[in-house]
Order: C-alpha cells, then structure tokens, then sequence
C-alpha cells in the first residue's frame, strides 16, 4: 500500500541505559475493498526496531485513529526499553483508547 506521508514524529526512549531516537511516520489512508487502511512505519535501528503496519478502518478517519493507537502501543511494548518520550515529555501525544 503505497500512499504520502502526512505526518513524521521522532520519540525517544531508554535501553541499556542509553537514550534512543525513534521516527516514526504515518501515512495518508487509501481506500481497498470497501474499508480505509493506513499505514505507519517505525525505526529505532539502535534498538532493532523496524515496524511496517497497516491498520483498516471503516473510513479514513478511523484508519488512522487506529493507526495511531496500535503505534503507541507498538512503541511502548518494544522489549527492553522504557521511558518514551516526546518532547521531553512523557506524554506522546497519541490515543490511550481504540474507539
């Protein structure tokens, strides 16, 4: 699934007790079969981390509500690592809730 980039955030998080950059982009969601699929990737090459997902909504807005919700979640699940951040923050300014 081949669509534009609409949005691009770096994170960062400990492992090892090393601070880490992680970018992550997401794309615009393109219509297939009936349902809207939008598509994130993630890469943490300091922490082995290489993600290419597409998630599917009911429309677009959903797709990437969905998106952005299962990216949290991918980020803050990556073994051996803690403390994700933006903006020197500990919020990441991504959805807590699938709705």
């Amino acid at each position: 699934m081949k669509s534009e980039p609409i949005g691009l955030r770096t994170f960062t998080c400990l492992a090892n007790e090393t601070t880490h950059e992680v970018l992550t982009v997401l794309y615009a969601p393109i219509e297939a079969d009936g349902a809207y699929g939008c598509r994130f990737t993630v890469e943490g090459p300091t922490i082995n981390l290489v993600e290419d997902i597409t998630i599917f909504g009911q429309d677009g807005f959903q797709a990437i509500q969905l998106a952005l919700f299962i990216l949290r979640s991918t980020l803050i699940t990556t073994s051996e690592t803690s403390n994700w951040q933006w903006l020197g923050q500990d919020e990441l300014g991504l959805p807590t809730v699938a709705t």
